[in-house]
């Protein structure tokens, strides 16, 4: 086990806490990458909380599954606790099928715990932006028009 995984473990077990920055990437074709931003305890404040969290989400995640951290942009990480596979539930999913079931809105990230934990790394969001250049920038004359009558 490497010493961001022991790291994490220790959070896990010091009852949830907040993650330093990371990311998780993925093979899979719909989400490449996400980020985890808690990890959820036990009689912690509520909205950290494992059972509050389970109380929230329990109607739209898949059943059998428990809320184990959240992401960024508000989607949940969830053990399922007859198999130990670690899903990513994504919100956005039921705003946009009318014909939403839990069930299809999860993505699979791990086959366990352990292996899921091997996946988070420390991230650097400039290192991830030095290969970008911007090549070139609209503004809307109009908004402009309206910043600088703002400064006045």
């Amino acid at each position: 086990m490497g010493k961001r995984t022991i790291q994490i473990i220790i959070t896990i077990s010091n009852n949830g806490g907040a993650a330093e920055v990371n990311i998780v990437e993925l093979k899979n074709e719909e989400i490449k990458s996400f980020s985890v931003t808690d990890f959820f305890g036990i009689n912690n404040m509520k909205i950290n909380d494992l059972r509050s969290q389970y109380e929230t989400y329990k109607e739209q995640i898949p059943s059998r599954n428990i809320p184990i951290c959240r992401a960024e942009g508000g989607n949940i990480v969830c053990l399922n606790i007859d198999n130990g596979i670690i899903s990513l539930w994504d919100h956005d999913t039921e705003l946009m099928d009318e014909d939403f079931l839990p069930a299809n809105s999860c993505f699979k990230v791990a086959s366990s715990l352990e292996e899921f934990l091997s996946f988070i790394k420390p991230y650097d969001h400039e290192d991830a932006l030095d290969e970008y250049k911007v090549e070139d920038v609209w503004s809307d004359p109009d908004f402009l028009k309206e910043l600088k009558s703002d400064k006045d």
